[in-house]
């Protein structure tokens, strides 16, 4: 009788408790890798945030310590503060591992990558760094690689140049368990009474500048030229509070552009699936998205996106076939490509279903994270 395979116990380390795409990415693979093979820890930093809760609710071990974000600064003392918070967690990290017996350690960012650095030195635990954003020009790439057992990075377009010819890296885009609900909710346009006849377009996403929400106001002035029966919403919040005026000021550009009565600013809503699964188009015009996962999720509810010929967005979208790309700040482009989908349902029903294959076909979690898991094996059989 064959005698069943021992765990081998995952530590998962985030240095946030904030919760956006990474956070979700993170909690999805925690929740589906294998049981009978591997035990999850999750490490995530304390602070503001419901990661912890979201972890809880989803059954994950999970315990939070003090990281702090890196940040460009020229003050010493917030060097010092940083420095010391890299000893403190590093050593903590270090003695959990050893507690737990962890078999591998997985840097969720590059922010805990450098936490993992100490630890997995001092033990020899091997450790995966799983790049999710372009690298900062201040983290030291190369020693990163040479103390990293795997690298996984989301797209391409975040690969640091140094590493794209590593034989330990590997691209795994991110996946979405997002699907089509059997009966539509209506929920933006119950929630924030809508006209039930107006075709919805939205931008999804942080509230922050490189996102590039400017660019949406600006195409959707030219799109009300031609056609004035559509509504542009704007989902989500500034989730880390770094640009407190941003939002004032693409107010200020609405009110300019006389375009109030077509706008409308959610806030954050958490059932980003009900949100996405209410509207008719998704625009995403950020020209240096690390990868897009909101349009792998309009995408497998069967939603055309326009989008930018850049970054994620361009590894995700087949132009002309499951959504549109211009180039970068062409919101004249950009506008003729949301008015030929507002004027033609037929084809905003076709782009739409071939959106929805690919993203079943190539996004899907059991494609994810088996491909995690065979990077997890490659190192544990070394």
């Amino acid at each position: 009788m064959r005698s069943a395979p021992v765990k081998k116990t995952i530590f998962l380390l985030h240095h946030t408790a904030r919760v956006s795409g990474a956070e979700i990415s993170m909690k999805m693979l925690a929740r589906h890798l294998n049981p009978n093979l591997y035990r999850v820890v999750v490490l995530y930093g304390s602070g503001q945030g419901q990661l912890g809760a979201l972890l809880k609710q989803s059954g994950l071990h999970c315990k939070a310590l003090p990281f702090m974000r890196l940040k460009r600064t020229l003050n010493p003392f917030a060097w010092l503060a940083y420095l010391a918070s890299i000893l403190y967690c590093g050593s903590c990290i270090f003695i959990l591992a050893h507690r737990y017996r962890a078999a591998l350690l997985h840097a969720n960012t590059t922010h805990a990558r450098l936490y993992a650095y100490l630890p997995c030195l001092l033990s020899g635990i091997p450790c995966v760094w799983h790049i999710r954003d372009e690298v900062p020009g201040i983290i030291p790439v190369r020693a990163l690689e040479t103390r990293s057992a795997g690298i996984i990075a989301i797209s391409k377009f975040v690969t640091p140049a140094v590493l794209a010819a590593s034989s330990r890296l590997h691209i795994i885009p991110n996946a979405t368990g997002i699907q089509l609900a059997a009966k539509h909710t209506g929920y933006i346009r119950k929630t924030f009474h809508l006209p039930e006849d107006a075709l919805l377009v939205a931008q999804a996403g942080q509230l922050i500048p490189w996102k590039n929400h400017r660019h949406f106001i600006l195409a959707a002035e030219k799109v009300v030229q031609q056609f004035s029966n559509v509504r542009f919403i704007i989902i989500g919040s500034d989730l880390f509070q770094a640009y407190p005026s941003y939002q004032q000021e693409l107010e200020q550009l609405i009110s300019e552009k006389h375009l109030e009565s077509y706008f409308l600013f959610t806030g954050h809503i958490t059932d980003i699936a009900a949100a996405l699964q209410d509207i008719d188009i998704l625009f995403h015009p950020a020209a240096n998205e690390p990868f897009g996962r909101v349009l792998i999720e309009a995408m497998s509810l069967g939603k055309p996106v326009v989008s930018v010929n850049k970054g994620g967005p361009a590894e995700i979208v087949t132009h002309q076939v499951t959504g549109y790309l211009a180039e970068p700040g062409h919101t004249g482009a950009m506008a003729a490509y949301l008015l030929a989908l507002l004027q033609n349902a037929p084809l905003r029903n076709l782009v739409g279903s071939k959106a929805q294959r690919y993203a079943q076909e190539h996004f899907g979690i059991p494609q994810h994270v088996r491909a995690i898991e065979t990077v997890y094996e490659k190192i544990l059989a070394q």
